[in-house]
C-alpha cells in the first residue's frame, strides 16, 4: 500500500537526522563469498565499538569470529521501519560458548541468545520495534576453543506480501508477515472495477482505463481493548507524460484507525492519505506521487480522573483493585479510595491528593494548604501547589499542567490589558507572579503574559497530528511488478525520488516542529515473485500472484534463495608430535536449505595427505577434515575447506600450526562449567597435564588463581607428565549471577603454559554431565565410561537427546569403536549411560582426549565433559607429589586474556600478595596432606562435578554405526519408586536397554572399586585410619514458586492470554501467572 511506501520514504530520509550514525559514515565494502546465492558478508574489524558498529541490513547473512581473549565482541547495526519485527539467528562453532544480544536505540537490551545452543534466535515484535531506528547487535564470546569462535548471523525481518491479480488488474490483497514468517494481517480487495480484465495475463502490464477503481479494506476484531480498521481507494483519472514516460494518473485516498482503551486511557491513531500518482503504461512502475500523509493521536482520560462508581473490583486486567477505583492494588497509590470519587492514573482521588490543609487563602491571595507530605493543592485544580504557576485558579475553571486555566493564561479583567500581555514578572496590576502574591488576585498568567507570538500547548490536550507532504518524481521508477510475472524471480531497486518533502508535527494546536527535504534518499527494496494463490473478491474467485518485497541491502538479489555455508570447529589450532590435524565442520542452511552438500578440501603442502570423516553432508551435520602431519616441516599452514551443492560453492580457509617440538600441555576437561544460581556448591574438576612431541623434562607444577570470593583446592601440584590433578572449588551461594574465570599454569624449570576454566552463575534449567573414570590407562580389550546426565531445575530428559564422541588426537578405528549404551531415566529425572571402546595391539598409544558431547532437546541444550586415555601416569602410579595451600590463590582473574603471559603475571601478582598467609598457614595445614591424598586417591575415578561444556553435534556419517547414539521419547522408560503399601507388582520396571552392569546408577557418587587406595600407597607420608569420602555438590534446589521473570520459567510451555492475564502452562499443567512487574508466580 502506498501508506507504508511513503512511511518507508519518509524514514529513510529522516535517518541521518534521528540517528547518531550515518550509512555514508559507517560505510564500508562489503566482502561477499561464492558466485551465485545468498552474499554471505564477512564480518570487518576492527569492530569492538557499539558507536561504530558494522552496518547490517534485513536478509543480510553475516560470517564472523570471536574469541574469549583478544576479540570478545563483535558489533552490528540494523535499521528497522517503526514496528518492523525482527529475528536474528546465530550459528557458532559447536565447541565454544558464543551469544548474542540486542538493544534500540534508547540502549534498552531486548534480549539475549544461550551460548550453550549452536543455534539460537532472538525475536523483536512489533512493540519492541515500535519506536524503529538503528538496532545494535553484539556477539558475544564466553568461551572459545584455541581455533574456534566462529559464528554465522542471519538477519530476518518483517515483509509484505501483495498479491496481483490480471484479471483484477491490481492487487487482490496485501499481507503483513513478521519475521518469524507468521501473517499478521490481510488487506482484501473488497471491491473493483476493471474494464480489460478479460485479456489481461501475467505476462505484460494491464491496460487501465479511466474509472477503473480498487478499494482494499482491513478489519480486525477488539483484542485487549484494542480495534484496527483500514480501507484504501484508487481511481484511474486520466493519463499524462512524466520524465518522458506515458503513465496512468490516477487519485489514492485511504484511512486507517486504531484506537486502543488501557486503565482509563483511550488512545486513537488516525492516518489518512490523499492525492495522486502516476503509474507508467508499459510497466505500472511508479514514476510520480503528490501525496499528503496525515497521522492523528488523540488521547482522553487515562492520568487524568476516572470515576470509581459502577466499578467492579478488579482492574481491566482482572487484577485485584480492592478499593474499586479502576486502578489495581499494585499500582495503587491511595488504596482507600471512597466510593464514587474521581481518580487520577495513581488511584488518588482530589481529597486524598490535598491531604487534610484547609488553605486560607483571602482576597490577596496568600493562603497556603499544609497537606500531607507537601502537596497541598490550594486552588484544587488537581496540580500541587509545588507545581502550579497559578494557584489560586478560580473553581471549576479547567487548567494546563503548568496549573493555569485559558483566563490566566489570557490575562484577565484587571491583569495586563485587554490583550492580557502582561510582562511576564508578575508585576503588572493583577498580572500575577504565578505565585498567589498578585495584588487583588487578578487572573494574570504570570510567566506566559507576554507570548501573543508564540504557541505554548497547555499540557490538557496531548493529542499531536503528524502532516507529510510527498511530491516526488523517480525517473526511473519504482518497479513493483517487474512483468512478465515468473515465480522465484528476484530483484531489488534503490530508486532515489527528487522533489519534495514536508514534515510538520503540530501538538494540542501549536505546531512543534517542522521539517522540509529535497529528496528521498536511495530507498533499498527487495522483491521476489511467489507462486499463485485464490482469493474472493465479492462474489468471485481470482487467482493472484504474490510478490514479497523488504527493505534490505542494496544489490542483495539473491537473499531469498536457498543457501548454505560452512562452519568450522577447531578445537586444537596445533598439530604435535606427528598426529593428525582435525578440522569439524557443519552446514548451516538458508532459506528452507535442504540439499546434501558434498566435501572437498586442498592444502598449501606437497607432504600432507588428507582424510575425510564424511564427504557428504547436511544441514546440521557434523563432519571432519584431517591432515596427515607426519611428513610436514614445522610451521603455519592454511587448509582450504569446500562445499557444493546444486552448483553453489562455498569455501572457508582453517590455519593451524605443525609444531614437533618437546612441550607440554595444561588441559582443562571442563573449560566451561555451568552452576545453579542460589546454593552452595562444590565442583571439582580435572586438570590433565599432558605431554607432547616426546616431552620427559622437568616435572610440571601446577598453580591455580581462582576468583575473589570462591576457596578451592588442589590435590596434586607437581609430577611428571602425563598427569591428572583435581582442582575442587567451592562456589558459594550468594555469588552473583555471571562469568568468572579460573586460571591455571604449568611450569617445567623456565617454560610456563596455561589454561583458564570458566565458570557461570545462571537460573535456567539446565543439566549436567556426572563422569566416572576420567583418567585411564589404555590396555588392550574393553574401555568403560560410565556418566549420568543430571537434570536440573525442571529439565524434562525424557523428549530425547543425543551423544556424540570427538578423539583428540583424530582416531577413526577407536571413534568407530565406541558402543553407548543408555540406562532409565530414574525417578530424579537422571539418565545413566556407559560409552564402550574396543583397543587392541593395532590402536597407537597416544595420549587421548575423548569428548562426550550430550544435547538435550528439552532447550536444545548442549555440554560436554572429557575423559583422558594416557599410556602411562605420575598419579596412578604414586609418584606425584601432594599440594599444599600455596598451589591456589585468589585474585582478580578477568584481566586474563588467555596467553601464557597475562597467567603468569596474574599469578605472580596474587601469589606476592598471598605469600606472607600461606607461609603462616603452612604448619597447621601440612598434617593434613596425608588426609587430602587418600581422599582424593579413593575418589580419582569418579570426578564428576557439574561440568558443562558446549556440544558439537554430529547426524553420524554411513560409515558411524553408533545404532544407540540417540535417546528417543523415554516417557515409557522412567524408573518408578515403590509407593508405601502398594503391591508388589504393581510396580513397573525400568525398560533398559542393555544392563549397566558396572554398578547402579544410583551408586556412582561412590567411589569406585577400580582404583583402590592402596594402589597409591607411596605417595602417603603416613597411615590414616580412614578415607573421608570427598565432599560433592549438593542436590539442586527445590524447583521455585516465584522467578523474575520469562527467562527462568521451566521448559516447554505455552503462553494462554485468553483470559485477559498472560497464564504460562506447562505439558504437566501446571500454571504461572505474569504480574505486572514481569515475574511469574506458580499457581
Amino acid at each position: 500500500m502506498r501508506v507504508a511506501v511513503i512511511s518507508i520514504l519518509l524514514l529513510t530520509a529522516m535517518y541521518p537526522l534521528v540517528t547518531s550514525t550515518s550509512l555514508e559514515e559507517n560505510s564500508f565494502e562489503p566482502q561477499f563469498t561464492g558466485a551465485s546465492g545468498v552474499d554471505v558478508i564477512s564480518e570487518t574489524e576492527p569492530n569492538n565499538v557499539n558507536t561504530s558498529g558494522q552496518e547490517v541490513y534485513p536478509g543480510d547473512v553475516v560470517r564472523g569470529a570471536v574469541d574469549m581473549w583478544d576479540d570478545r565482541h563483535d558489533w552490528f547495526n540494523v535499521w528497522l521501519e517503526p514496528g518492523q519485527t525482527l529475528l536474528l539467528t546465530l550459528s557458532h562453532a559447536s565447541g565454544d560458548g558464543v551469544s548474542m544480544s540486542v538493544w534500540d536505540e534508547e540502549n534498552t537490551h531486548l534480549g539475549v541468545s544461550n551460548p550453550s545452543k549452536t543455534r539460537d534466535t532472538i525475536f523483536l515484535d512489533e512493540d519492541d520495534t515500535d519506536m524503529g531506528g538503528a538496532y545494535s547487535v553484539s556477539i558475544n564470546a564466553t568461551m572459545t576453543e584455541a581455533g574456534g569462535g566462529a559464528y554465522v548471523l542471519e538477519i530476518d525481518a518483517g515483509y509484505t506480501v501483495q498479491w496481483y491479480s490480471p484479471e483484477v488488474g491490481w492487487y487482490a490483497a496485501s499481507e503483513q508477515y513478521d519475521a518469524n514468517g507468521d501473517l499478521m494481517y490481510t488487506s482484501s480487495l473488497s471491491s473493483y472495477q476493471f474494464a480489460n480484465a478479460n485479456t489481461t495475463d501475467k505476462q505484460s502490464a494491464p491496460v487501465w482505463a479511466n474509472g477503473d477503481f480498487w478499494n482494499l479494506t482491513v478489519s480486525m476484531p477488539e483484542f485487549f481493548g484494542t480495534s484496527y480498521d483500514e480501507y484504501h481507494q484508487m481511481t484511474v483519472t486520466g493519463s499524462e507524460t512524466v520524465s518522458g514516460k506515458e503513465c496512468y494518473r490516477v487519485s489514492i485516498t485511504g484511512k486507517s484507525t486504531f484506537a486502543m482503551n488501557f486503565a482509563g486511557l483511550s488512545t486513537t491513531i488516525t492516518d489518512e492519505q490523499s492525492g495522486v500518482a502516476c503509474y507508467a503504461k508499459d510497466t505500472l512502475s511508479l514514476v510520480h506521487e503528490n501525496i499528503t500523509y496525515t497521522s492523528k493521536t488523540e488521547t482522553s482520560g487515562g492520568f487524568g480522573m476516572m470515576s470509581t462508581s459502577a466499578r467492579e473490583c478488579t482492574d481491566d486486567f482482572g487484577d485485584p483493585d480492592e478499593d474499586c477505583d479502576g486502578v489495581s492494588d499494585d499500582w495503587d497509590d491511595c488504596p482507600g479510595t471512597a466510593p464514587g470519587a474521581e481518580v487520577d492514573g495513581w488511584g488518588c482521588s482530589d481529597a486524598q491528593n490535598n491531604g487534610d490543609g484547609s488553605g486560607g487563602g483571602d482576597d490577596g491571595g496568600n493562603g497556603n494548604g499544609d497537606g500531607n507530605d507537601g502537596v497541598a493543592d490550594e486552588d484544587n485544580d488537581g496540580v500541587i501547589d509545588d507545581d502550579d504557576f497559578c494557584p489560586d485558579t478560580p473553581m471549576g475553571e479547567s487548567v494546563d499542567a503548568f496549573g493555569c486555566s485559558d483566563s490566566q493564561n489570557g490575562g484577565g479583567d484587571d491583569g495586563g490589558g485587554d490583550d492580557g500581555s502582561g510582562d511576564g514578572s508578575g508585576n503588572n496590576n493583577g498580572g500575577g507572579d504565578g505565585s498567589g502574591n498578585n495584588n487583588g488576585g487578578g487572573d494574570g498568567g504570570g510567566g506566559f503574559g507576554g507570548l501573543d507570538d508564540i504557541c505554548i500547548p497547555s499540557g490538557t490536550d496531548m493529542s499531536t497530528e503528524t502532516v507529510v507532504k510527498s511530491d516526488l518524481t523517480y525517473p526511473n521508477g519504482i518497479n513493483e511488478l517487474n512483468f512478465p510475472l515468473t515465480e522465484g524471480k528476484v530483484w531489488s531497486e534503490a530508486s532515489v525520488g527528487t522533489g519534495t518533502i514536508s514534515l510538520s508535527i503540530e501538538m494540542d494546536g501549536c505546531t512543534i516542529s517542522t521539517m522540509d527535504m529535497d529528496d528521498s534518499g536511495a530507498l533499498p527494496l527487495n522483491y521476489r515473485h511467489l507462486g499463485d494463490q485464490s482469493f474472493t473478491v465479492g462474489q468471485s474467485s481470482v487467482t493472484a500472484t504474490g510478490i514479497q518485497v523488504f527493505s534490505g541491502r542494496e544489490g542483495n538479489n539473491d537473499w531469498a534463495t536457498p543457501d548454505f555455508t560452512l562452519l568450522q570447529s577447531v578445537p586444537d589450532d596445533v598439530a604435535k608430535m606427528g598426529l593428525p590435524f582435525a578440522a569439524w565442520i557443519n552446514v548451516v542452511g538458508f532459506n528452507e536449505f535442504d540439499s546434501t552438500v558434498n566435501i572437498s578440501a586442498s592444502i598449501n603442502s606437497q607432504n600432507a595427505p588428507l582424510a575425510f570423516d564424511s564427504q557428504q553432508l547436511s544441514v546440521d551435520e557434523l563432519g571432519a577434515v584431517i591432515v596427515d602431519t607426519m611428513s610436514m616441516e614445522s610451521g603455519n599452514y592454511v587448509l582450504t575447506i569446500t562445499g557444493t551443492s546444486n552448483g553453489m560453492e562455498r569455501s572457508i580457509t582453517v590455519p593451524f600450526t605443525v609444531d614437533n617440538n618437546p612441550d607440554f600441555e595444561i588441559v582443562t576437561l571442563d573449560p566451561w562449567i555451568v552452576i545453579p544460581q542460589g546454593v552452595e556448591w562444590v565442583v571439582p574438576t580435572p586438570i590433565f597435564i599432558e605431554p607432547v612431541n616426546g616431552f620427559s623434562g622437568a616435572d610440571v607444577t601446577v598453580g591455580v588463581t581462582v576468583p575473589e570470593g570462591v576457596s578451592a583446592s588442589l590435590d596434586f601440584a607437581t609430577g611428571k607428565a602425563p598427569f591428572l590433578s583435581v582442582l575442587t572449588l567451592t562456589i558459594p551461594s550468594n555469588l552473583s549471577a555471571g562469568d568468572y574465570t579460573v586460571i591455571v599454569t604449568g611450569t617445567a624449570g623456565s617454560t610456563v603454559h596455561s589454561d583458564e576454566i570458566t565458570f557461570t552463575i545462571t537460573s535456567m534449567p539446565e543439566f549436567s554431565l556426572e563422569i566416572e573414570n576420567r583418567e585411564q590407562i589404555i590396555t588392550d580389550g574393553s574401555m568403560t565410561i560410565s556418566g549420568v546426565i543430571d537434570a536440573h531445575n525442571g529439565l524434562d530428559l525424557t523428549l530425547g537427546g543425543a551423544l556424540d564422541i570427538l578423539i583428540e588426537p583424530y582416531n577413526q578405528e577407536l571413534l568407530d569403536s565406541a558402543v553407548i549404551t543408555w540406562g532409565s531415566i530414574d525417578s530424579d529425572g537422571d539418565l545413566p549411560f556407559t560409552v564402550t571402546f574396543t583397543v587392541d595391539e593395532s590402536t597407537p598409544r597416544n595420549e587421548y582426549t575423548i569428548n562426550l558431547n550430550v544435547v538435550s532437546l528439552d532447550g536444545g541444550l548442549a555440554h560436554t565433559a572429557s575423559v583422558a586415555f594416557v599410556t602411562e601416569s605420575s598419579t596412578l602410579d604414586g609418584t606425584a607429589i601432594a599440594a599444599d595451600s600455596s598451589a591456589v590463590s585468589s585474585g582478580n582473574t578477568s584481566q586474563h586474556d588467555g596467553t601464557d603471559s597475562s597467567a603468569t603475571s596474574i599469578t605472580s601478582e596474587e601469589t606476592k600478595d598471598d605469600a606472607d598467609k600461606a607461609d603462616d598457614e603452612s604448619d597447621s595445614k601440612s598434617s593434613n596432606t596425608v588426609l587430602v591424598v587418600s581422599s582424593t586417591i579413593g575418589v580419582i575415578a569418579i570426578i564428576g562435578g557439574i561440568a558443562f561444556v558446549v556440544l558439537r553435534n554430529r547426524n553420524g556419517g554411513a560409515n558411524k554405526q553408533f545404532s544407540q547414539q540417540i535417546w528417543a521419547d523415554q516417557t515409557n522408560m522412567v524408573a518408578q519408586t515403590q509407593i508405601p503399601g502398594a503391591p508388589q507388582q504393581m510396580i513397573q520396571q525400568p525398560m533398559m536397554q542393555q544392563p549397566m552392569a558396572q554398578q547402579p546408577a544410583q551408586q556412582m557418587h561412590q567411589p569406585m572399586a577400580q582404583q583402590p587406595v592402596q594402589s597409591m600407597q607411596p605417595v602417603q607420608t603416613q597411615p590414616v585410619a580412614s578415607v573421608p569420602q570427598m565432599a560433592t555438590a549438593p542436590p539442586p534446589p527445590a524447583q521455585p514458586t516465584t522467578v523474575a521473570d520469562y527467562t527462568g520459567l521451566p521448559a516447554g510451555g505455552q503462553y494462554d492470554q485468553s483470559t485477559g492475564q498472560t497464564i504460562y502452562i506447562l505439558p504437566d499443567g501446571a500454571r504461572w501467572q505474569m504480574m505486572s512487574d514481569g515475574s511469574f508466580t506458580k499457581l
